[in-house]
């Protein structure tokens, strides 16, 4: 059956996937992208295809989270591989959309820390600004994205979401961290793919008592290196809405601080443990899709 990949994703199918479990046998799911192309063409909608046996033991398969050009469409299905899954890789009690042995074994291993929600405060001053539209990259700020309507003011986008900490050292080390390749593949594993949502942000396992402080002197630093490359290289895009007229934004180019996230990567993994290919793997994830030329910031709302 085709469906959309919130029913491996989100916490409302919970009860269904349930439901799956206690009437097959074995169950595949593979999920697919919207972008750069889709499975069918004017469905703009994140999917996934489960095939369900009633025979044998209970045993779940998933498939990674495929992204395509629409050349490459009619090998896609050729290139479908599946992981076992165990119950001790679940998150936020959804399947996570791997498809290797090294995704396996990272989740193990970024599961033996606690969740950064322990860590999150409901108030403070040292707040990461995030937006909760995404492409392929996160966007995860120490101000907020500058808007500004026909008459010079500045407008606050609706998307936008704080993360509080307790000091301004683990605010940076908390904004290296959302900014990680690292995040960017967990968040595509375990969520609907669509909106950035809380529960992906605070639940992210990683522990700030266990880091040292050369770890946290070395990830805020690549922090402020990375924030500052990211104004530098932003620019303001001009945009006509019905609701609000004429808007300039501004836009953000993650993909030109590619080396700074790689160097975060290459701290978090000796934090984790990760192998030389379980880094590898992380750096270079999706990487001809995320360093394409598609446009990062077409589909950001106000």
């Amino acid at each position: 059956m085709i469906v959309p990949i919130s029913i491996i994703s989100t916490d409302g199918f919970t009860s269904l996937r349930n439901i799956l479990s206690k009437t097959f046998g074995s169950l595949w799911y593979s999920s697919y992208s919207m972008r750069p192309a889709k499975l069918f063409d004017g469905v703009e909608k994140h999917l996934s295809i489960f095939i369900g046996n009633r025979c044998g033991q209970n045993l779940l398969y998933s498939s990674k989270y495929h992204r395509w050009y629409a050349e490459n469409r009619e090998y896609l299905f050729n290139l479908i591989r599946y992981a076992s899954i165990s119950l001790k890789s679940f998150h936020n009690d959804s399947i996570p959309k791997i498809g290797t042995k090294f995704e396996a074994s990272i989740i193990d291993k970024i599961k033996r820390n606690k969740s950064i929600s322990n860590f999150i405060l409901k108030n403070s001053l040292h707040k990461v600004y995030h937006t909760r539209k995404l492409r392929y990259f996160l966007q995860f700020l120490d101000t907020a994205p500058k808007i500004y309507e026909d008459d010079g003011n500045l407008r606050i986008t609706s998307e936008l979401k704080e993360i509080c900490f307790s000091s301004n050292e683990e605010r940076l080390v908390a904004n290296a961290l959302y900014l990680s390749s690292l995040f960017f593949w967990y968040y595509i594993s375990y969520s609907d793919c669509r909106n950035l949502n809380k529960r992906e942000v605070v639940t992210f396992p990683f522990e700030m008592s266990t880091t040292s402080n050369n770890f946290k002197t070395k990830f805020s630093d690549l922090a402020n290196k990375l924030l500052n490359e990211l104004q530098v290289n932003s620019y303001f895009q001009e945009a006509f809405y019905k609701l609000y007229g004429n808007l300039k934004m501004q836009i953000f180019q993650p993909r030109l601080s590619k080396p700074l996230v790689d160097e975060i990567d290459t701290v978090l993994a000796k934090h984790y443990g990760f192998t030389d290919e379980e880094l590898d793997f992380i750096i270079n994830y999706d990487i001809k899709y995320r360093m394409g030329k598609e446009l990062e910031n077409e589909d950001d709302e106000t």
